[in-house]
């Protein structure tokens, strides 16, 4: 935090303009700010007026005005008057917009030499922890160069992995292409066996139809034999059931015709 700026007095404004003075400079407000480098306008216009004053020799008399020129020099001296308190109102306006725009560059000023500061500890803070850190910073350039050194040895060992894989992979494809050649040649072997298998299938087929229609008309042939077979039998069975009827009818006849007879009943001798 800065201070609190001393406040401007009269004897600091007498002070500066005799500078500029001895200097052979022209006193003005913004000189005696510059010369003093703090002060608010207003307060160091104010005091050089007072200075000023004091500095200034006794008016001479006012020269005696004829009666007959009095109302025209009132008029001038009125006009001079207005148009003197008019650039006065001017003065204290500029000198009041000097005043805050001296005011927002003091704010600005002030915060400015606050980050300063604030920054300046912020410094001196990275610097202490700089300080702690430099050795681990030193261990870790270390560790840094021990890690590239591993790693220089993992990629040479990388390296003759990829060789012996490259090799591997080389004599690989070899025997693929050998493999693929002998593939190709059992290709052309077999390109005419789908045809001999086709042509057996077609033959196999028309056994196939051969059997079937043997065996259809074997089927036809043994239902017509059987139906022939049924047949005869029927008419042979219709044959010896006349001939059974006809071989009864006289027993019967003749069974009624005799008279009953009576056996005598023998016993089986032992």
């Amino acid at each position: 935090m800065s201070e609190t700026p001393t406040p401007i007095t009269y004897d600091d404004v007498v002070c500066a303009a005799q500078a500029l003075l001895a200097a052979g400079d022209k006193v003005t407000t913004i000189a005696v700010r510059e010369q003093l480098g703090r002060g608010s306008f207003t307060t160091i216009k104010k005091h050089l007026d007072r200075w000023s004053a004091e500095q200034a020799p006794n008016p001479a008399p006012a020269p005696t005005v004829p009666p007959q020129l009095e109302s025209l020099w009132s008029e001038a001296r009125r006009e001079a008057e207005e148009r003197l308190a008019a650039e006065r109102a001017e003065l204290e306006q500029l000198s009041a917009q000097l005043d805050a725009r001296l005011h927002a560059m003091e704010v600005a000023t002030a915060d400015a030499q606050r980050e300063r500061t604030s920054a300046e500890a912020r410094l001196a803070d990275k610097d202490i922890e700089l300080g702690r850190l430099a050795p681990l910073l030193d261990d870790m350039r270390v560790q840094r160069d021990r890690a590239l050194e591993s790693r220089d040895g993992l990629a040479k060992q990388l390296d003759r992995e990829r060789d012996a894989w490259t090799a591997r992979l080389d004599a690989q494809q070899a025997q693929l292409i050998d493999l693929r050649q002998a593939q190709e040649r059992a290709v052309a072997a077999l390109a005419g066996v789908p045809g001999a298998i086709r042509g057996a299938n077609e033959a196999l087929i028309h056994a196939l139809a051969d059997m079937r229609s043997a065996a259809a008309e074997s089927h036809r042939a043994y239902s017509s034999a059987l139906e022939k077979q049924e047949s005869a039998l029927k008419h042979v069975a219709v044959i010896v059931e006349d001939l059974d009827r006809r071989m009864r009818l006289p027993r019967r006849r003749q069974a009624a015709l005799q008279p009953e007879r009576t056996y005598p009943v023998r016993t089986r001798s032992n």
